[in-house]
């Protein structure tokens, strides 16, 4: 994400360890809020495949429905062709459904695995034995991913409670001195700062 590291260059009087911050905390809650660009296009090349598929169909019945054929041969095409409809119908919603799916998944693992083991782990799963209830969340993933956790614990996301540090020192105009902090430090100044 250059593009952001960019946008904050030049910022008057942020420093390198806030401009740090702010793109590790980027970096951390982007997967979880945005669909990456190379899935997006995924998903906008099959709704493309799909409107392709439905102009060739829809083309075929009417060739069907135009020609002169007997009545047997008709029936037999139109049965063939419809056939064909329901099945890619059926695959596409499958699709659809796997792809809800994935995404529910991918969300609920990033928030006990560390983001670059979110497609591998994910892919363990098999996405058509996975239920979604009616809300569109996926039925049990819960010990489902608790189960994964336990086995994979290397990949499992260590949380590590940050206890706030007291200011180490002020300015002459009695402001914090943020140069001397650590990020910890920082941000605890930070909040104690909003909430005064």
């Amino acid at each position: 994400m250059s593009w952001i590291d960019e946008a904050l260059t030049g910022i008057e009087g942020l420093t390198d360890e806030v401009k740090t911050s702010v793109l590790a905390n980027i970096n951390k809650s982007f997967p979880i809020n945005a669909v990456p660009k190379e899935q997006y296009n995924k998903k906008v090349s099959e709704l493309n495949d799909v409107n392709t598929q439905l102009t060739t169909t829809t083309s075929e019945i009417d060739k069907l429905s135009k020609s002169s054929q007997t009545a047997e041969e008709y029936k037999a095409q139109l049965a063939k062709v419809n056939t064909d409809f329901e099945t890619f119908k059926a695959d596409t919603t499958k699709r659809e459904s796997n792809g809800n799916k994935l995404e529910q998944l991918k969300k609920h693992l990033s928030t006990k695995f560390s983001p670059d083991a979110i497609d591998l782990l994910a892919g363990t799963f098999d996405l058509n034995t996975l239920v979604q209830s009616e809300n569109g969340d996926i039925v049990d993933i819960d010990s489902k991913i608790t189960a994964l956790a336990t086995a994979r614990p290397s990949l499992a996301i260590v949380s590590v409670p940050v206890t706030p540090i007291p200011p180490t020192g002020t300015t002459p105009a009695g402001e914090v001195d943020t140069s001397k902090m650590s990020e910890a430090d920082y941000w605890a100044a930070q909040r104690a700062e909003k909430k005064s």
